[in-house]
């Protein structure tokens, strides 16, 4: 698994590390998309601050029933979730899984700006 707990401004944040998946690689996705889930509903509802990293990742309309299921686990027991590496086909799969999730949820393009929303 390569996603962690990391601490930023005295708060415990979820660091999601999905970067660098390609279409051939939707087995790691999937078995990381399950890891993190795993870690998130042992937390409270309401509870998790969530960092998600799908930079250099590529959407596939193949890896969207995956990240759907995921969203709607972990949906009850977030608090925030910024994502970055949101582009193009990816945008569209945001919003999209933002919509159905009902989840506070942000694209940002920059890691320390995404860090300082979870925590304001």
């Amino acid at each position: 698994m390569k996603s962690c707990w990391i601490t930023y401004q005295d708060k415990q944040i979820l660091y999601g590390d999905f970067r660098n998946l390609k279409p051939a690689d939707l087995e790691q996705l999937d078995a990381e998309l399950k890891a993190v889930q795993l870690l998130i509903c042992l937390k409270a509802r309401g509870s998790v601050l969530m960092l998600c990293d799908i930079r250099d990742s590529v959407a596939t309309t193949e890896a969207m029933p995956l990240w759907k299921d995921f969203t709607r686990h972990i949906g009850p027991h977030m608090d925030r979730l910024a994502v970055v590496g949101v582009s193009g086909f990816k945008k569209v799969l945001f919003d999209a899984l933002v919509r159905l999730s009902g989840m506070n949820a942000v694209a940002i393009d920059d890691m320390d700006q995404a860090l300082a929303w979870l925590v304001e």
